[in-house]
């Protein structure tokens, strides 16, 4: 192994102090096990977008080529999942909004 050292602030170094006497490991063997935690969560994600990027690709344009436009975009119903019946367009006249005063008299 090799001997590295690291300057810290104060209070992140108190943190870490306190951190590592619960889980029961020195200063030096709680931020190595964090390193090899941050480095195994680097090699997991960088595998699960080589993954993703493996995939077939999805046809985005028609028999001609053409790209859908946005309104096209919009009408297909995979967009629409957001779309809730309770939802209303807002209040039914300008001066009923937040209650607050616009200087209408």
């Amino acid at each position: 192994m090799k001997n590295v050292t690291i300057t810290l602030p104060d209070e992140l170094a108190a943190t870490v102090r306190v951190d590592a006497a619960k889980a029961g490991k020195s200063m030096s063997r709680y931020i190595a096990d964090l390193l090899d935690q941050r480095g195994d969560l680097h090699a997991r994600q960088m595998a699960a977008i080589e993954s993703f990027l493996a995939l077939p690709k999805a046809p985005m344009s028609d028999e001609n080529g053409m790209l859908p436009g946005r309104e096209e975009n919009y009408r297909r119903e995979v967009f629409r999942g957001h779309e809730h019946s309770a939802v209303h367009a807002g209040p039914e006249r300008p001066d009923e909004g937040d209650g607050r005063d616009r200087g209408r008299s």
